[in-house]
């Protein structure tokens, strides 16, 4: 099994399908936010399409299939343990077709979970939920996040601001049971892969070429469409207070601008600044994996760096 992994911007797509090509494979996603369907241009989604492969329905890109990517509708919540249970069926089913799974993304939990198993956590409390969110209403959202960081910072540095679902759920497992939800992530209690059933590797290069890579990136999504893409959301009912979908990075920009809020401008600047804190907070978990083996993707060449993960299979 291999994964690869890495901050957003660094190639991972490209050099996944390349490496995907030469071991005859298939991927699987391990992006939180590619799973929601609609949700194209802001997640920087490959540009595949759905098509019939015997007689049943497969995301190909490139040529490849892609696995847990375009499935879930904006609405819907998805966990760790969603993400474990499923990805663990797709590669038993790959490895039972004798072809070696490759798991992508930029998601370090979902990645962490599947190689080292999720620790049991707590059943939601009503009532403490009900406290967290009249604590929301009363004070902002911003009020919860800083007593995550005051709490538990470790998952202050991964988890968005604005991603008020994962702020409520890490505040209620640490009132439930007084231990940081990372605390409880580092003691794995489902079975782990042996570090001789994967490899993983991830993407980095260097803070400037990152940065240009985030401010390209955001130029090219919004000159494909990403304000038309939340227009479009807007319009079919879904709103930030219902869809955990759009906490993504960029969507509540383009919201705000849509609803006059902020300039196109800034706008702009505040898609770029948090898709590099975004990036931060993604490098911070991975350096916390002594196993991860880094390739440099500065000087980008996705054939360059697959035969630099080739070599050492």
């Amino acid at each position: 099994m291999i994964f690869l992994a890495g901050p957003t911007c660094t190639g991972k797509t490209a050099v996944a399908v390349t490496l995907a090509k030469r071991l005859e494979t298939e991927i699987i996603s391990a992006d939180s936010r590619q799973i929601y369907q609609k949700l194209n241009i802001g997640t920087a989604k490959p540009e595949g399409a759905y098509q019939k492969i015997s007689n049943s329905s497969f995301f190909v890109y490139k040529g490849i299939v892609h696995h847990l990517i375009d499935f879930l509708d904006p609405k819907e919540t998805y966990s760790a343990g969603d993400f474990i249970e499923q990805a663990n069926t797709l590669v038993s089913s790959l490895k039972n077709k004798n072809k070696t799974p490759v798991i992508a993304g930029g998601t370090g939990l979902y990645i962490h979970s599947l190689i080292k198993g999720l620790a049991k956590l707590p059943e939601k409390n009503h009532s403490i939920r009900q406290e967290l969110a009249e604590l929301e209403n009363k004070h902002g959202r911003n009020y919860l996040y800083e007593k995550l960081r005051l709490f538990d910072p470790e998952s202050a540095e991964v988890i968005h601001p604005n991603n008020i679902n994962r702020i409520i759920r890490a505040l209620e497992v640490y009132y439930i049971t007084g231990s940081p939800i990372s605390e409880i992530h580092r003691k794995p209690v489902s079975d782990k892969l042996k570090s001789g059933q994967y490899r993983i590797f991830a993407l980095h290069c260097e803070r400037e070429k990152l940065y240009e890579n985030i401010n390209n990136r955001v130029d090219v999504m919004l000159e494909n469409g990403f304000i038309k893409e939340v227009e479009n959301l807007l319009k079919e009912g879904f709103k930030i207070e219902n869809s955990p979908a759009l906490n993504s990075v960029g969507y509540k920009h383009i919201i705000a601008f849509l609803e006059n809020k902020i300039s196109e401008t800034n706008m702009k600047t505040l898609i770029a600044q948090d898709t590099r804190n975004y990036a931060k907070r993604q490098i911070t978990w991975f350096k916390k994996d002594k196993n991860i083996i880094w390739i440099d993707s500065t000087d980008f060449n996705e054939n360059r760096i697959t035969d630099e993960i080739w070599k050492m299979l």
